[in-house]
């Protein structure tokens, strides 16, 4: 996800460089990816709807590439 919006990240700094300023910090998203998994996307299909999920929004952008 994190480089899906940098490509907006990098469009923002070079229109507002001189108004804006970024300050990065580290999230970590998928700290316990099972228990995700098996409450958040068991009712959804587990990991193969996660992963449908995932291709479906990287299709949205031009400069995402999945592999199958």
């Amino acid at each position: 996800w994190a480089y899906i919006s940098q490509i907006r990240v990098r469009e923002a700094c070079d229109k507002f460089c001189d108004y804006i300023a970024f300050s990065y910090h580290y999230l970590s998203v998928f700290a316990d990816v099972n228990t995700k998994m098996a409450t958040q996307w068991a009712p959804k299909g587990g990991l193969a709807g996660y992963a449908d999920h995932v291709h479906q929004i990287a299709a949205r952008f031009q400069h995402v590439r999945l592999h199958e």
